[in-house]
């Protein structure tokens, strides 16, 4: 189409409809015609920025709505915790008055109080820790049956910029929200707490041991810690450690540390990086001897990434009675300083580990919250 023709078409189109069947606009008369034209447009964009749509807040009033009913649904089950001058979170997870929250808020507190807005302050009885896994399981006091109890959400459906919800008793004014994004799904931060997730909730002193939901206000996690030094980021206890904890309780009435008696240390690479696990030393008559390296546990080959922290979490779904398999390389120290590696297979039953008589110190880099 050449220029001309071009300029027959447009003018069509921009004439009005008196002009239509008159004869074609010169190109003078096409260019007047087409800058009325945009500048009628450019009127009515400023006019559209001077008055902006009446509902251009609906997504937000939508969003802020959504929020409010998840609110109403989680809030009735989570609770302030009071321990003397300490004060912390926990949430119900039967409606027999289970609760749960993290062994540093309970410490070595036989019975604490719990209360909320619309729960008067009474008694809840300490009846299982676990200090290794930083988790403590409360009954509160008194004949009710009907407690509203908080589902649980699958840990294996976490993924990376999915919406949470963390619940706390931030420095003891009250139960209270904020909302954020998962970071981490698996956030190996030391040995002692492996497999945590990473947000960017905010949380404060007091809000220890409150769930952290989806937006279905399943619990996800419970809020364990932060960094020492940083702003934003916070860890929480996964819910497939919490549920594997409730299932111990309610199957052997305690929250015994079960595992494989013996020290364990990290191989590392040139850089320092931990690419492997291997016994640093096994009491006499163990399964395990010193210098064997662990491969696989259960089937599951130990990750470069972080394989203590992936052993950790395995034994930590097991309780009374149960064995695991373990996957090891023999290590024997030879005369002429070679290793002599022999691999076997081997069905380990665990030990029920000593109990430490208060929660773990956070590592270095973390602060209890």
């Amino acid at each position: 189409m050449n220029t001309s023709s071009r300029l027959l078409a447009l003018s069509v189109l921009l004439a009005p409809a008196t002009l239509r069947a008159a004869e074609p606009l010169s190109p003078a008369e096409f260019f007047g015609a087409l800058g009325g034209v945009l500048g009628q447009v450019v009127e009515a964009q400023k006019e559209a920025v001077k008055k902006p749509k009446d509902e251009w807040w609906k997504p937000l009033k939508e969003r802020e709505a959504a929020l409010q009913e998840l609110h109403a649904h989680v809030d009735p089950s989570v609770l302030q915790i009071e321990r003397g001058s300490g004060k912390g979170t926990g949430f119900i997870v039967d409606a027999s008055g289970v609760m749960m929250t993290c062994a540093h808020v309970i410490g070595d507190a036989k019975e604490v109080t719990v209360q909320s807005d619309s729960v008067s302050a009474r008694k809840a009885k300490v009846v299982a820790v676990a200090p290794e896994r930083d988790i403590a399981i409360l009954q509160i006091e008194g004949e009710r049956k009907d407690w509203p109890a908080l589902p649980f959400g699958d840990a294996s459906a976490i993924r990376r910029a999915d919406m949470v919800v963390a619940y706390g008793n931030a420095l003891g004014m009250g139960i209270g929200m904020n909302s954020g994004q998962v970071q981490r799904c698996d956030s190996a931060v030391s040995n002692a707490y492996a497999n945590c997730i990473q947000t960017s909730t905010s949380i404060q002193p007091g809000d220890s041991g409150g769930p952290v939901v989806n937006i279905k206000g399943e619990v996800v996690g419970m809020n364990q810690s932060i960094p020492a030094q940083g702003r934003d980021v916070s860890f929480s206890v996964k819910s497939d450690v919490l549920q594997a904890a409730l299932a111990q309780y309610r199957k052997d009435g305690e929250l015994a540390d079960y595992g494989i008696e013996a020290s364990y240390q990290l191989i590392r690479d040139d850089d320092g990086k931990g690419v492997g696990l291997w016994v640093a030393g096994a009491p006499q008559g163990s399964a395990l001897r010193r210098f064997d390296v662990i491969a696989a546990i259960d089937g599951a080959a130990l990750p470069k990434q972080d394989p203590f922290g992936a052993f950790k979490k395995a034994l930590a779904k097991k309780g009374k009675g149960d064995k695991v398999a373990l996957s090891v390389i023999h290590q024997e120290p030879q005369r002429d300083g070679s290793m002599k590696q022999t691999p076997e297979e081997l069905e380990v039953p665990l030990q029920k580990l000593p109990k430490r008589q208060s929660a773990a110190a956070p590592p270095p880099i973390l602060r209890f919250r």
